[in-house]
């Protein structure tokens, strides 16, 4: 069979779609990122892979877009999958530790095989994950993740969030100054409202840890403060940094390592005043085996992450009281 005979149609992926016939792993077969579609900074965009999709002379109507959501279809179709596997594993008999999972798209990403998607099966994990959630997100919806942590008896509270808030928001170059050839010293471009939206971001941060110590006595936290981003010319870092004249590759990984590094470097310390209930964990240099896009990982990337993860799991379950009715 020749490869145009194996496509899809678009209208075919519409219905399918729409009927709930469509399962992740033809959602990451039939569709490829496009950050211009963004719906907002850091949502991953996506659109019909025209490799496997046949589409109309004129290209995606306009339509199919805005009107159909497609986005959130997709990633509800998603969340709905973690959902019932969760539930299902718990049904099972299943003794391992609970977790509860809220985070941005390192914990659900529509197209990249992430974090959470290398540790499922192997842990029972309540998936309220998000792509492109900041912290505000988080905490608009915590009565969901609150009440799971409580009512699911849950170990390990995983959260991935904050990195998406000190990136700037989708607004980095409103935090750095502009390019200046007597500017030697990279720190020397971050102003002092970056620092300010760090702080910002910990005493969100600190807001869900005091949460977690009044819902459960058994529940630990795991956070981190992700990996040195890749600026590579994309929407949210490179290009931004290229709009205010700092153009040099080298000059905008160190700028990005040093937000990357500051945040960690906070986040450990905020971690430390409620250990051992909150594990930070270090993820800086763990990713050597590439990146899909300036934030994410590849697949195979993410797999090293959930490496640390599951490390940070394993220990903390070994060291949790009994928790009741399990």
């Amino acid at each position: 069979m020749d490869h145009a005979r194996r496509k899809i149609t678009l209208e075919e992926l519409e219905r399918r779609i729409r009927a709930g016939e469509i399962g992740e792993q033809e959602i990451r077969r039939y569709f490829r990122a496009n950050e211009d579609l963004s719906s907002k900074p850091f949502f991953p965009g996506i659109e019909p892979d025209p490799e496997t999709v046949e589409l109309p002379p004129a290209g995606v109507p306009s339509t199919f877009r805005v009107s159909f959501g497609i986005g959130d279809l997709l990633i509800k179709e998603q969340r709905g999958a973690r959902d019932l596997e969760f539930r299902n594993l718990i049904k099972s008999g299943y003794k391992g530790p609970v977790i509860v999972s809220r985070g941005d798209s390192w914990s659900l990403h529509p197209l990249l095989y992430d974090t959470v998607d290398w540790l499922r099966g192997a842990y029972a994990i309540h998936s309220f994950d998000w792509p492109g959630d900041t912290l505000d997100d988080i905490l608009a919806d915590r009565s969901g993740w609150e009440a799971a942590i409580r009512d699911d008896g849950a170990h390990i509270f995983l959260i991935s969030g904050g990195g998406n808030d000190v990136i700037g928001g989708g607004a980095i170059a409103q935090h750095l100054n502009p390019y200046d050839p007597k500017i030697t010293d990279p720190a020397d471009y971050l102003r002092p409202s970056y620092h300010a939206l760090v702080e910002a971001c910990l005493a969100k941060l600190q807001d869900v840890f005091e949460a977690l110590l009044r819902l459960s006595p058994g529940v630990s936290a795991i956070c981190h403060g992700y990996d040195h981003v890749v600026p590579n010319g994309g929407k949210w870092i490179g290009q931004p940094m290229s709009s205010i004249g700092i153009t040099d590759p080298e000059l905008q990984k160190s700028i990005s390592d040093l937000m990357v590094d500051g945040y960690n470097q906070k986040l450990g310390s905020l971690a430390k005043h409620y250990a051992p209930r909150v594990y930070h964990l270090d993820l800086r240099g763990c990713v050597t085996a590439g990146w899909d896009d300036e934030l994410h990982p590849s697949n195979t990337g993410f797999s090293q992450v959930a490496a640390h993860v599951r490390g940070a799991i394993d220990l903390l379950a070994r060291n949790a009281p009994a928790l009741p009715g399990r």
